[in-house]
């Protein structure tokens, strides 16, 4: 289909069901494409809300209020959409940045700077320390992002380093981080600027367009911990820039000259005045010059008993006083290491699952551990929503009871119920009952159990009729009659009693009849 013909079926679809627009949409558009991702930001919103729905955390009003903007975005969005955004260009949006970067600093002393950027400011705050010290501003930012932190001076002033890389993925549920170690090497006041820039490609080569904010950092003797204060960053006159430059600045405006000086300190004090100085003509107190003092009596002969001291117990005690410093810094240093091994560790590790895998193997008691176990998360519910299947969805809910995305994998499993099972599905369905009965997405509408009792009712009565297909083995994996008693008890005993209709009650009772089941009272 041609790209109008994508926004018009996607249109047409929207005005019926918006989840199946957008479906159709992330189905039709290039997966490479940068566009998706708004797409995908969209089905997000959409199925957060349905999950609140279904929890009673909002109400049917707010659900139609969520839709609704939903749908204008969708519309805008279609507007917009053209072939060259779908093929290369990228789509920038707003997000936010952190940076906590002091604007007052001691010479010769290493300070650390760090800039976050994310597409949401719950994201941008996760596994975060808060502190005065940082500031959270709007930002226009893209999928692909690049920060530095750079020295104008034609002399330079500041040393840089970075652990970072410098250019990055943004993503829609993470945010990315650069850390920058930064050392004073003279006095005074002078500039960093700092350059954020979304990265394209056009004509399959890397441009940048930039953001450059400068900051005005005041370099003193000492910095007392009091007068710390969080830099303020200013847009920079002279926009640094390509040829692509055209995205306008979103950092919010701020005070000029936030920071606070600190005057260098003086050599005398009150307590510490200093020698007086003499008026000429005044007059001299002249002190009366002090007798010395007798001289001291001769000292007595020395003890014939007492022996020099051995040249050898010398050099023990030095010895002693070595060794005891060695081992006191071995012990400082083996208390340290670990973090410091984590923390390389972290920056090294793959970005996937095998590696936050072996990195939480190899650090169990670092604090990247929650990170990682999020990112591992991430990464299979990714590869779970490219497949989801009844085994794969029921793999990731026992992997992951607790994962945000449960709701999205019962309501996965919900539509696969909705749409009838095969003999395949119920085998999934019956092959453990625990399972079954802990899966409370079918419990929840009485549609989906009559569903399922009908594809039960189907899975006996097609048992006799796929004998003459299948051996005998397949046979008794596909057909366990023990295990249909159970299901068919559990359903009577815990289904049957959220059904308030008195309709949907005997629909349900006759259904199960279907099924072989009977009423013993």
């Amino acid at each position: 289909m041609s790209l109008p013909e994508i926004k018009k079926e996607a249109e047409s679809l929207a005005l019926n069901d918006l989840g199946e627009a957008l479906e159709f949409l992330r189905t039709k558009l290039p997966a490479e494409s940068p566009v998706v991702t708004t797409v995908l930001s969209m089905i997000r919103r959409l199925n957060r809300a349905a999950s609140n729905r279904r929890k009673g955390l909002i109400s049917l009003e707010d659900m139609d209020i969520i839709e609704n903007q939903i749908f204008d975005s969708l519309l805008e969005f279609l507007r917009s959409l053209n072939d060259e955004k779908v093929s290369n260009g990228v789509k920038a949006m707003e997000g936010k940045i952190l940076y906590d970067i002091p604007n007052v600093m001691a010479i010769r002393q290493e300070t650390r700077c760090r800039i976050r950027l994310a597409f949401l400011e719950e994201v941008i705050r996760q596994n975060l320390d808060w502190s005065e010290h940082m500031e959270i501003h709007s930002i226009q930012i893209g999928e692909v992002m690049s920060v530095e932190l750079v020295d104008p001076a034609a002399n330079p002033v500041f040393q840089i380093r970075s652990i970072s890389d410098e250019v990055q993925r943004i993503d829609p549920d993470f945010y990315s981080e650069w850390w920058f170690y930064v050392t004073a090497q003279q006095p005074g006041k002078h500039t960093l600027v700092l350059r954020v820039s979304i990265v394209e490609i056009v004509d399959g080569v890397d441009r940048k367009r930039n953001i450059v904010l400068e900051e005005v950092i005041d370099i003193v003797e000492s910095v007392p911990e009091t007068t710390i204060s969080t830099s303020v960053f200013r847009e920079a006159p002279d926009r640094i820039t390509t040829r692509q430059s055209g995205l306008e600045n979103q950092i919010e405006e701020v005070a000029d000259d936030a920071g606070a000086v600190i005057e260098p300190s003086k050599k005398t004090s009150p307590s510490n005045p200093g020698p007086a100085r003499v008026q000429p003509g005044a007059p001299v107190d002249v002190q009366p010059a002090v007798p010395p003092a007798p001289a001291p009596p001769p000292p007595p002969p020395p003890s014939p008993a007492v022996r020099p001291r051995s040249r050898n117990n010398t050099v023990r005690r030095w010895l002693t006083y070595t060794a005891s410093a060695l081992v006191i810094f071995a012990s400082a240093s083996y208390a340290m290491m670990p973090g410091f091994r984590s923390e390389i560790g972290w920056w090294r590790t793959a970005d996937n699952k095998e590696g936050y895998v072996e990195f939480l193997e190899d650090n169990p008691e670092s604090h990247r551990v929650q990170e990682a176990l999020e990112k591992i998360e991430y990464l299979d519910w990714q590869l779970i929503s490219e497949n989801p299947t009844i085994s794969n969805l029921k793999g990731f809910l026992i992997d992951h009871p607790q994962s945000k995305y449960s709701p999205d994998a019962l309501e996965a499993l919900n539509e696969i119920a909705r749409k009838g099972l095969t003999i395949e599905d119920m085998e999934l369905y019956l092959q453990d009952s625990t399972n079954f009965s802990d899966n409370k997405g079918l419990v929840e509408a009485p549609v989906n159990f009559n569903v399922f009792l009908d594809s039960l009712f189907n899975y006996q009565s097609d048992f006799d009729s796929r004998m003459v297909s299948i051996n005998g083995v397949d046979s008794v994996r596909l057909y366990n009659p023990n295990l249909v008693l159970e299901i068919q008890t559990f359903l009577m005993d815990t289904v049957f009693q959220q059904i308030k209709e008195p309709l949907n009650q005997m629909e349900f009772i006759r259904n199960l009849e279907k099924t072989g089941w009977k009423d013993q009272q």
